[in-house]
């Protein structure tokens, strides 16, 4: 595996680490600015704060349920008489 690696570095281009900083954070930029641009076309900033106002709207209407742990049951019948090692 070793052996792969270094024969592939001469096919590397030969970039120094700073330039390589300056490449991945103008490829983050990028990815961010096509990002914002997606979620503006398909409206899903909108989508989302329409859906946090909703939420804010009728959770007063709604009351809090208690919560309920559930409990585990044994088996019954005759996988029970196996499970719990009886016969």
């Amino acid at each position: 595996m070793q052996n792969l690696f270094v024969s592939l570095l001469p096919s590397l281009p030969n970039i120094s680490f700073a330039d390589f900083v300056v490449y991945f954070l103008f490829a983050i930029v990028v990815f961010l600015i096509i990002r914002e641009a997606l979620t503006w076309y398909w409206k899903i900033n909108r989508i989302v704060s329409l859906l946090e106002k909703i939420e804010e709207n009728t959770s007063p209407l709604v009351p809090k349920q208690p919560q309920i742990e559930p409990t585990a049951k044994e088996p019954q019948g005759a996988l029970g008489k196996w499970w719990n090692g009886t016969k």
